[in-house]
C-alpha cells in the first residue's frame, strides 16, 4: 500500500489486523512517518478510546515528519472516521 492510495477501507483493515495479532508489535512505514502516524492515530482513538483531538495533535509535531502537504487525506480520513461504526466492525 502507498501512502497516497491510503483510505478509509485501508484504515479498517489494519485496524482489524493490530487488533487480531499477537502483542507487541512494531508499526513502520517505508520511509518511517506518514502510514506509521495514520495507524498509530487510529491505534490512539480506537484501542486507547483517545479523542480525535488529542490524537491529532500527538499527530503533527515535526518530529513525527508527517507531510501533511504531501497526503492531507491522511487527517481528513481519521477525522472522517465513525468510531462507533469503527469499533463495531473490530467487535470492541
Amino acid at each position: 500500500m502507498t501512502t497516497k492510495e491510503i483510505s478509509e477501507n485501508n484504515v479498517i483493515k489494519i485496524l482489524k489486523t493490530i487488533h487480531n495479532v499477537e502483542k507487541p508489535i512494531l508499526i513502520q512505514c517505508c520511509h518511517g512517518s506518514d502510514q506509521t502516524v495514520i495507524k498509530t492515530t487510529a491505534c490512539r482513538i480506537i484501542f486507547e478510546n483517545w479523542t480525535k483531538e488529542d490524537a491529532f495533535a500527538e499527530f503533527k509535531p515535526p518530529e513525527f515528519e508527517y507531510h501533511e502537504k504531501w497526503y492531507p487525506h491522511l487527517l481528513d480520513i481519521l477525522k472522517k472516521q465513525d468510531i462507533y461504526h469503527l469499533e463495531t466492525e473490530l467487535n470492541i
